[in-house]
Parts: structure tokens; sequence; C-alpha cells
């Protein structure tokens, strides 16, 4: 009979005694909040349409509709990272809009403008006729080009 007493006391000591311990390791029971300094997240993915170039030296996203309608001038978005991921800025890129099937371009040359932050915005983009156009950044770096191009229907 004693060691069932015992039994019993033993059992609400440990009982009362589940959840009351402050060292305890599971911090959701804590009355102070606890942060963990954490190294910061990777950046999302820009929006668009990513291709590599052909070097392989960049990392390229253009925004752009599904079509574009004849004549009528755009701004897209471009954004481009080194091969590491990181913002790509000050580069020298020229771009070109070349009709696919003529081989020509349009009555309007679009240009570049850099942003910041590896963000640019090529403008001035529009087909002068319907059909796939071909829109074609070219990175200059010293001796070396490196080469994306997208293709963009016009109607």
């Amino acid at each position: 009979m004693i060691y069932s007493q015992l039994f019993v006391i033993f059992l609400l000591v440990t009982a009362s005694a589940c959840g009351n311990d402050k060292t305890s390791t599971d911090l959701s029971s804590s009355d102070e909040e606890k942060t963990i300094p954490t190294e910061p997240k990777e950046a999302t993915e820009p929006a668009g349409t990513m291709k590599m170039t052909q070097v392989g030296r960049y990392q390229v996203w253009l925004e752009f509709p599904d079509t574009l309608v004849r004549g009528q001038a755009q701004d897209l978005a471009l954004t481009v990272r080194d091969a590491n991921g990181k913002p790509a800025s000050n580069l020298i890129i020229s771009v070109t809009f070349i009709h696919k099937a003529m081989g020509h371009g349009g009555n309007k040359i679009p240009f570049i403008q850099e942003i910041g932050e590896g963000k640019y915005t090529i403008s001035n983009v529009a087909g002068s006729m319907s059909g796939t156009w071909s829109l074609g950044l070219k990175f200059v770096e010293g001796d070396m080009d490196d080469l994306v191009a997208y293709d963009i229907e016009v109607s």
C-alpha cells in the first residue's frame, strides 16, 4: 500500500512539473520572444522570361506582353544578373529588334537605359508589321560579346 501511495505522489509531482521548466528547449511556451539571427534570404527571381546568354555569363529576364501591337512603341523591363545570381550593373548592352521572316528592323530604334541594381528599361520597341520579331541583346565586355534573343509576336 505504501508503494502505491509513493507511486501516486511521484506521478503528481512529475505531472505538475511538465511544461513549467523554463530551461526547456520548447520555446513556444516561453514568456520571452527569442529570435535567432539568420542569413538574409536569396532575392526572389525577377518577373519575366529567363534565358542564359550564349556564353553563360548572364541570366537575363525580359518582361513583355504575349503580343505587341503593330506600330505602337512599348517599354520592356529587363533584369540582368551575373552567372552567380548577383545584379549586373554598368553593362554595355546593345538592342536590336528584327522581323524574323523579312530580316529588317522597324521604323523605330529601340534603346536601353539602366535603372540600377541590374534593372534596365528597353524603350521604343515597336514592330512595323505583323509577325514574329527577334529582340536581340548584345552584352559587350572587353573583347568578348555575349548574346541572348527573345521572339516577340507583333499583330
